[in-house]
């Protein structure tokens, strides 16, 4: 479950930059590290599984 995974996990599944995921993040104003898993995101920032999932993020870094 992608839900347990950390920013820098769910970068390297997807072969993207970390530093480049997190800064796409704190552009949609959440604050987080490699380290923070996305289930804490999606609690801190009351959001659910499909909102983060529907962020276009990863495709966007992946071109």
């Amino acid at each position: 479950m992608l839900k347990y995974y950390t920013v820098q996990e769910l970068a390297d599944y997807f072969n993207v930059s970390v530093d480049a995921l997190v800064e796409k993040l704190r552009e949609k104003d959440i604050e987080c590290t490699p380290e923070t898993k996305l289930a804490e995101i999606e609690y801190k920032y009351e959001m659910d599984r499909r909102e983060l999932k529907a962020m276009p993020l990863l495709n966007e870094l992946r071109g």
